[in-house]
């Protein structure tokens, strides 16, 4: 039993919340509060429905049964599903020119360079044409790299024409999104408004945290904020991610702020940041919570949605691997990547390869084991695990214990808002 909450079967992911002196019974997707009922009642109810002589709450634990079978249906359906990939991400080597103090790929062994040149590119889209579902007729493309993707600008042109060629030529729309720093010319800005249907900047705040956190290696003429300003202007579409340190835990509200007044931001993810020797401590689960929450509420009052991905209850996931999201990661060398910072020729890493203007996979099943720790926690179906702190595929690497914190006070806390809301 969790200090927040307690499983209350031996199997399926039913979990009580206590709720001033009642309870509220949660499964991903379901909620409901049940009144006048001890933690002795619930474990015998929810084992044996029919010894519950309350019709109504008889006829309440039963959906909340079959609504918890069918997500652990679903979740040992995406255990045993092929990986067939449905969106294409050309990653680029770690070439940028910020030199950011958190910076994963300076941590990294191992990083790619350069590009993935055009026949890979092409490769790739054609290992990718049968999978695409009938139903849709999208072509889902992103930008993405170990370091900045406009750093290749001719590379990153020839490549988006040769897409949409591609598209055209199956009569396919194309979605694309780009990760970005956001520190470019204003021609490129432009070019990234008209031509990049969603583009994903990255800011850690005003100026001195910026400054101190995302260091330029060279002196900078154009700004984020000139940045933003084109692209607003232009008609594009943006989102911000910003990276929370241990010098700015405290000051979420303060960088939300900045990024909605100042750079009209109307989407903000805050992400801890991760495989950093001086990362957060369990104990410090609940301040980042607090500060987040904060964060939060400022950003909903402006009609911003301020998001975290590592714990996303609206869906049934676990870590970030490309594989459990039909993903296919395409890297300068032509391999086919299953992590977007971790890179090795071991085969859960590098699952496939272009050779000879043919990719070949070398798995085609994956399967998203449970971790033991996990079995009794409310997030066992929605949890990115801490992922890449903690990856499943290395053995030397346990759950991160402050992400693990983090996720099960965000889930109460947000199962227990939606209870309030559903009372009044």
């Amino acid at each position: 039993m969790h200090e927040l909450f307690s499983k209350i079967h031996t199997t399926l992911p039913l979990f009580a919340i206590p709720y001033n002196k009642d309870f509220i019974i949660y499964t991903p997707g379901y909620f409901t509060v049940l009144n006048n009922i001890t933690p002795n009642e619930i474990n015998v109810f929810f084992a044996k429905p029919q010894t519950c002589n309350n019709t109504d709450t008889k006829q309440v634990i039963e959906n909340l049964l079959k609504t918890a079978q069918n997500n652990l249906d679903k979740w040992k359906a995406n255990q045993n599903k092929d990986f067939k990939p449905e969106c294409l991400t050309i990653h680029v080597g770690n070439e940028c020119n910020l030199n950011c103090s958190y910076c994963y790929s300076k941590l990294q062994a191992s990083t790619p360079k350069g590009f993935p040149d055009l026949n890979m590119v092409e490769s790739s889209l054609n290992y990718m044409l049968p999978n695409l579902p009938s139903a849709s007729s999208t072509l889902n493309i992103v930008y993405h790299g170990s370091g900045e993707p406009t750093y290749h600008w001719e590379k990153l042109l020839e490549t988006n024409s040769l897409i949409n060629k591609f598209a055209k030529q199956h009569k396919l729309k194309v979605f694309t999104y780009i990760a970005s720093n956001g520190i470019i010319a204003k021609h490129k800005a432009a070019w990234l408004a008209r031509n990049i249907n969603l583009i994903g900047l990255s800011c850690d705040g005003p100026d001195i945290i910026q400054q101190l956190q995302r260091k330029s290696k060279t002196n900078i003429e154009h700004s984020l904020k000139q940045t933003c300003k084109t692209i607003s202007e232009l008609g594009g579409k943006f989102n911000i991610r910003t990276t929370i340190t241990q010098q700015s835990i405290s000051k979420q509200k303060q960088i939300v702020a900045y990024l909605i007044e100042e750079l009209n931001a109307q989407k903000i993810r805050i992400e801890p940041f991760y495989l950093a020797e001086n990362g957060f401590k369990p104990d410090q689960a609940q301040a980042f919570f607090a500060h987040f929450k904060e964060a939060q509420n400022y950003a909903a009052k402006h009609q911003v949605e301020l998001s975290y991905s590592g714990l996303r209850m609206e869906e049934i996931h676990s870590t970030f691997c490309d594989q459990y999201r039909n993903n296919l990661r395409l890297t300068p060398d032509g391999t086919i990547n299953n992590c977007f910072c971790k890179f090795s020729d071991n085969e859960n890493f590098a699952l496939g390869k272009v050779t000879d203007d043919r990719l070949e996979l070398n798995r085609n099943s994956i399967k998203a084991n449970l971790p033991i720790e996990c079995e009794e926690c409310i997030n066992m179906l929605h949890c990115s695990r801490g992922c890449p702190d903690f990856c499943r595929f290395d053995s030397g690497s346990g759950l991160n214990q402050f992400k693990c914190k983090l996720h099960k006070i965000m889930a109460v806390n947000n199962i227990t808002e939606l209870a309030k809301h559903a009372i009044q």
